[in-house]
């Protein structure tokens, strides 16, 4: 009897993210007349440089976030070399499997090989910013959320508004409240699995990585206090200016649009393209989301979504193909680690 072949879920989800992305793209676009497309792309001009300048400030920002993560006895280098790092693993990320796992797995491969940090503690530096990052995206996205809400003539959507952020300011309060007495934000869940990790090493691992991530984080705010909130502030002027990205396309396009407006489409278009993750780039998914985005603040025009989706994948296309060059420099230079325990 032939011995059955193991099913490898990762390949099969691959090849299916292969396939949705270009047939979202289809249905998105089959109908689009090229002609006006093209007339709107060409009043963009040189706009898109600018749009390039913009990313760039924004990925900065977060590479300098990342680097005040550091502890102070470990050097993580000069911020050009963090910038290359995370350059080349978020355009891993946009070309594997994995998504954002491997990108991430990637860039504390680089950390170890190129500036001699450990394995399991630059992958915690790397987790903490993205902690910071992800609890800025939430606050970002419910103060740009409440200020829509209160500009609604509707008095009961107002106090939502107000309501939720308040109770937001309360979290994130108690948060700063409880880093201070010790306990990070994932405390409650590493105790939860505690009772499991006995019989299931992965439950162990988990808990045990999760303890190390607050236990960094809470040293971090504890004794760099300044460093904590720097690079907590950084992480929100990284998602501020990558907004400007909406806001200098509709002011090249004629569009009347707020910032704040910006910033939520910025953030769900982050947020959805999360859900994509098995499709290279999460093609489809931010052109879904202009879609729907445009048409809850009576953006109808269909020219008008799409251009800007194809202006943001221009940017984003860029920004693999420098990740891309930085990472045959490096491997002509024999400093590219090996990708085993990416693809494992």
């Amino acid at each position: 009897m032939k011995r059955i072949k193991k099913i490898d879920l990762r390949r099969i989800g691959f090849y299916f993210g292969l396939l949705l992305g270009p047939l979202l793209i289809y249905f998105l676009f089959r109908n689009t007349d090229l002609s006006g497309l093209i007339e709107n792309l060409a009043e963009i001009r040189f706009s898109f440089i600018i749009i390039i300048a913009i990313t760039t400030v924004s990925q900065l920002c977060a590479v300098l976030a990342w680097f005040f993560t550091f502890p102070v006895k470990m050097n993580p280098g000069k911020i050009y070399e963090l910038f290359r790092i995370r350059l080349i693993g978020e355009s891993f990320a946009q070309m594997n499997p994995l998504n954002l796992i491997g990108g991430e797995t990637f860039k504390a491969l680089l950390l170890k090989k190129w500036l001699g940090i450990g394995y399991s503690k630059g992958a915690v530096s790397i987790l903490t910013s993205r902690i910071l990052l992800i609890l800025s995206m939430f606050l970002l996205a419910v103060l740009g959320g409440s200020v829509l809400f209160m500009r609604f003539d509707l008095v009961q959507l107002q106090v939502y508004g107000y309501v939720v952020l308040g109770l937001v300011i309360l979290f994130y309060l108690y948060f700063f409240y409880t880093l201070g007495r010790g306990h990070g934000l994932f405390f409650f869940a590493s105790r939860l699995f505690r009772p499991f990790a006995e019989k299931f090493p992965i439950f162990a691992r988990l808990s045990a990585l999760l303890k190390e991530i607050d236990r960094d984080m809470v040293e971090l705010y504890k004794n760099r206090k300044a460093a904590f909130y720097t690079a907590f502030v950084l992480s929100l002027f990284h998602l501020l200016i990558g907004a400007c990205e909406y806001y200098v396309i509709f002011l090249a396009l004629g569009v009347d649009v707020s910032f704040f407006t910006c910033i939520v489409f910025d953030l769900s278009s982050t947020a959805i393209r999360s859900l994509g993750f098995l499709v290279p780039g999460q093609l489809g998914f931010e052109e879904l989301t202009n879609r729907v985005m445009f048409s809850l603040v009576n953006l109808h025009d269909d020219y008008l979504w799409q251009t800007v989706s194809i202006i943001r994948r221009g940017r984003q296309f860029f920004w693999i193909i420098a990740g891309f060059i930085f990472y045959i420099v490096a491997s002509r230079s024999g400093k590219v680690p090996s990708t085993d325990l990416v693809e494992k």
